[in-house]
């Protein structure tokens, strides 16, 4: 399991200005713009092919029901309908954290014995047949228990989770689908996620850049102190299809392939004083604001130095990997002034067409990607 590292509050910095968590050597991550194949798509690409091995041949119960969780996020129950209410499925927690972890159980006594074959399968959003998953745990891999399989660092993907459990028949060697449950999100789709800052064209300006599931204008609210974000700017949304792509594996739907990207907002702020530090947020108005955010504005023309950092292929591999690489960031650019620019060179989340990758890259440079613009280079 990838290692995660823990960041000061979004807000530290109306208290903090010159906060000083410790060392670190010269990493760093992001993306701004990354396009394919002509395609750009700011803020958010997707591209990777999956192998995985599957059963042969799946059969799924007819009488099978899904679970429809209520429209509102917090109604949402724990529940499982199959062929045999003796055997049924809970989830812990009731609604999944951005990145946090899934436990799912099993309970009563099922038609057939079970057996060490059995597996359990997680989805996000619609599938295209019983062997598309977005992971898969059998009932006897490492970190499994008699009666419960983990699903690790599970990021929002604007969609429920969904878990079904696979019985092995002996005599057919056939795999049954015999009980499903699904766990909703904790936050709303249209929560603000991704959050990232870039240059533009006007010397005044920064641009800021989120996703969510939301088509309503997206809005930005900042001033030079978290109590007071007396500005506001609005901006425009933009997303892409499967069809924008230019080819396979790039054009294939599926769980581990090309998946829904929600919208991806732009907002640009201009008017801004030269190296100066403002906080702001990002969201759709009413309840759907990110935390309070800083970041510095571009230097004073004529400025001869900064403090930058630069690494390469970041991806979001395992610990101490990807989140090692971020932590280390995040705490050079809000403890030691690290804060003029980052660069990234080279392969940036290597998601080759695996869109769920890229809502886990994101995750993990947000917390320092809205305080500092990155610049990325692809070299080959």
């Amino acid at each position: 399991m990838m290692g995660k590292y823990t960041l000061v509050s979004d807000g530290e910095a109306s208290k903090d200005k010159t906060a000083k968590p410790s060392r670190l050597t010269k990493h760093m991550a992001s993306l701004l713009t990354v396009a394919l194949c002509g395609f750009a798509a700011a803020g958010f690409l997707l591209a990777t092919t999956s192998s995985r091995a599957t059963p042969s041949s799946v059969l799924m119960d007819a009488k099978l029901r899904v679970f429809k969780p209520q429209p509102s996020i917090e109604k949402i129950q724990d529940a499982v309908q199959t062929q045999d209410t003796n055997f049924r499925l809970t989830t812990w927690p009731l609604l999944v954290e951005d990145g946090g972890d899934l436990v799912v159980s099993w309970e009563g006594q099922a038609a057939d014995p079970l057996t060490s074959k059995d597996f359990v399968t997680l989805s996000c959003g619609p599938t295209r047949g019983e062997n598309d998953y977005f992971r898969k745990a059998g009932v006897k891999d490492w970190g499994s228990t008699d009666t419960s399989v983990r699903f690790s660092e599970l990021y929002m993907m604007r969609c429920n989770y969904t878990v079904v459990y696979f019985h092995y028949q002996a005599a057919s060697g056939l795999y049954k689908a015999i009980a499903k449950v699904e766990a909703g999100m904790r936050e709303s789709f249209d929560a603000p996620k991704h959050g990232h800052i870039s240059l533009s064209e006007d010397e005044t300006g920064m641009t800021v850049m989120f996703n969510s599931a939301s088509t309503k204008t997206p809005m930005v609210r900042y001033g030079e102190s978290a109590e007071d974000l007396s500005f506001e700017a609005t901006g425009t949304s933009s997303t892409y299809r499967a069809s924008d792509m230019c080819h396979a594996p790039a054009t294939t739907i599926g769980q581990q392939s090309f998946r829904d990207p929600g919208y991806m907002h732009t907002v640009a702020l201009t008017g801004l004083k030269p190296n100066t530090y403002y906080f702001y947020q990002y969201g759709h108005g009413g309840n759907n604001w990110s935390k309070v955010r800083r970041f510095k504005s571009r230097p004073a023309a004529g400025t001869k130095y900064a403090n930058i950092i630069a690494y390469a292929d970041m991806g979001t591999f395992a610990g101490p990997g990807a989140a090692s690489t971020a932590g280390r960031v995040y705490e050079e650019v809000v403890g030691n002034g690290y804060d003029s620019f980052l660069l990234h060179f080279g392969d940036i989340s290597y998601a080759r067409s695996d869109g769920s990758i890229w809502d886990h890259f994101f995750h993990l440079i947000e917390p320092y990607a809205t305080r500092v613009y990155v610049l990325s280079f692809e070299l080959s």
